[in-house]
């Protein structure tokens, strides 16, 4: 599993839904990528690559804590 960094610490964080460090509640941030996963791999069966490698650079900006 991918890490997510936390956008009020910038610790990395491999579970949820709290901050190793700080505590703060990332459990939207999670979801969030759980749910850009699922597009992206159903993007990626339909053969729509354009859209699946857009979930996947959102994704990406989801695990920095954008």
């Amino acid at each position: 599993m991918e890490k997510l960094s936390c956008p009020v610490c910038k610790a990395e964080n491999a579970q949820g839904p709290f901050c190793r460090r700080c505590k703060a509640d990332l459990s939207l941030l999670f979801s969030l990528r759980q749910q850009l996963r699922a597009r992206a791999v159903e993007a990626l069966v339909k053969r729509d690559f354009g859209r699946a490698w857009r979930y996947y650079r959102v994704m990406k900006q989801n695990r920095r804590g954008l």
